[in-house]
């Protein structure tokens, strides 16, 4: 009986003297832990960039143009920056007009628009992992650089805090189509441009004889039609599907607030100019 009572107070202490190692060992992983998360570094930017194509577009013209951006991203790094801009007509990108007035002109005095660009689109690549803390206090200066660059900066921040693009329904490039109404004397016309599958780009239009001379009253009726086609090519851009904009008998729609006017011919020029396919350059 007394072997056996000291056996168990033996296996006891050591019991007791095991649990109390495996305590302190836990307590040191924990320690060892803390240490290892204080030691590495997180990178706000990379940890958050996906491999893929990123875009993204300024909500309103500035001057005729609409500012976009195109990025792409290859290991989680950022290997390519375009910014470029469309016009209001939906016709053009302004670089590509720019490229052409550039290499005809013979000043070369100061950096174009486009060359700028370029100025900034390779100190943001070769500062790309702390473009999304960039701003206005932050960013360095550019020798040669004499645009904002702030607005582009911004887009593209906008752009890097999205999923990557997956590619539209539609091909690439700009769509046109035309109906004459006879009866009205008048001709509307839709332009489309679409980039990386998506309409990024519409304008609708209706032009009237040069020689008819409008009363004040229907000149006032011109300026809120232009208006309301506005909300409806934006509203196009977000669907991205002309047929799917509502209409009554009348051919007005309840889906854009602020649309009054018949919108069938509308739906009509885009659904034709999109079938069509895009212009041959």
């Amino acid at each position: 009986m007394k072997y056996k009572k000291a056996s168990i107070f033996m296996i006891s202490i050591l019991c007791l003297l095991s649990a109390c190692n495996a305590n302190e060992v836990s307590q040191e992983e924990e320690k060892t832990g803390d240490a290892v998360e204080e030691v590495i570094p997180v990178n706000e930017n990379q940890h958050k960039l996906k491999d893929g194509q990123y875009f993204a577009e300024v909500d309103t013209h500035t001057s005729n143009w609409r500012e976009i951006v195109d990025v792409e991203v290859v290991h989680g790094k950022i290997k390519k920056i375009t910014f470029n801009a469309v016009n209001q007509e939906a016709t053009d990108y302004k670089r590509s007009q720019n490229e052409q007035k550039e290499s005809e002109s013979d000043n070369k005095t100061d950096n174009g628009w486009e060359e700028q660009l370029q100025l900034l689109e390779d100190y943001l690549l070769k500062n790309q992992d702390s473009i999304l803390t960039l701003t206005k206090e932050t960013i360095q200066p550019i020798e040669g650089l004499t645009i904002d660059p702030l607005p582009f900066i911004e887009l593209l921040q906008r752009a890097l805090k999205t999923d990557p693009i997956q590619t539209g329904a539609y091909q690439d490039g700009r769509y046109f189509t035309t109906i004459n109404d006879e009866q009205n004397k008048t001709k509307h016309t839709i332009n489309l441009l679409v980039h990386h599958g998506y309409i990024i780009a519409a304008h609708w239009d209706t032009t009237i004889p040069s020689d008819l001379n409008l009363t004040e009253e229907e000149q006032s009726y011109v300026d809120q039609w232009n208006e309301q086609a506005n909300l409806l090519e934006q509203h196009l851009i977000q669907l991205q599907d002309p047929t799917q904009i509502t209409f009554n008998e009348e051919n007005k729609t309840a889906d854009i607030s602020g649309v009054t006017i018949e919108v069938h011919q509308f739906i009509e020029l885009a659904t034709k100019a999109l079938a069509g396919g895009p212009l041959l350059d």
